[in-house]
């Protein structure tokens, strides 16, 4: 899903490209046409730079679970192993 323009990762990037593009509008005398230009690149590299956030946001997410799920197999195994430790000294 990509994020939306509400979300502040792309703000950033409409305004910067938005400015950008009425300054060289401006330069060629079509200030309006380049700041448009320039926000909707913007915006459209701003979507897609918060999506590829998303996307890193939500794999370390899945990761930090999976590590926590390893660490209580982890633990439930080291306590197997001692049960069977202490059942072998019998």
């Amino acid at each position: 899903m990509f994020a939306t323009y509400d979300d502040p990762r792309n703000r950033c990037g409409y305004r910067w490209s938005g400015g950008r593009g009425g300054i060289i509008g401006g330069g060629v005398g079509h200030p309006g046409a380049g700041a448009a230009i320039g926000s909707a690149f913007g915006l459209g590299t701003g979507a897609l730079i918060g999506d590829r956030l998303q996307a890193m946001e939500q794999k370390q997410t899945d990761l930090e679970k999976q590590i926590k799920d390893d660490d209580g197999e982890l633990k439930r195994q080291r306590q197997e192993l001692e049960i069977l430790k202490k059942q072998s000294e019998r």
